[in-house]
């Protein structure tokens, strides 16, 4: 029996990811939580592939200035309003 490989060629992990679009990694849960963005594969149960193609998903997502419960402007948890 041959093992069948999955291939990443071309695809970034969660922090490749975040660095490319310029988010945190904390961000990027959250968009993918709320089914912003998904993982063109699954390696393992906290082993996720993304596309590159997503980078101009989040993009467009923060110029909507779509932000994480707890955050406010300036990224900074908590606080005052």
């Amino acid at each position: 029996m041959s093992e069948q490989k999955t291939s990443t060629d071309g695809l970034m992990k969660i922090g490749e990811l975040a660095k490319a679009a310029n988010v945190n990694v904390s961000t990027l849960k959250f968009y993918v939580k709320e089914e912003l963005i998904r993982p063109a594969l699954k390696t393992g149960r906290n082993m996720s592939w993304y596309s590159p193609d997503c980078v101009a998903t989040i993009r467009a997502v923060s110029l909507t200035h779509l932000t994480p419960p707890g955050k406010r402007e300036g990224g900074k948890l908590g606080g005052r309003a």
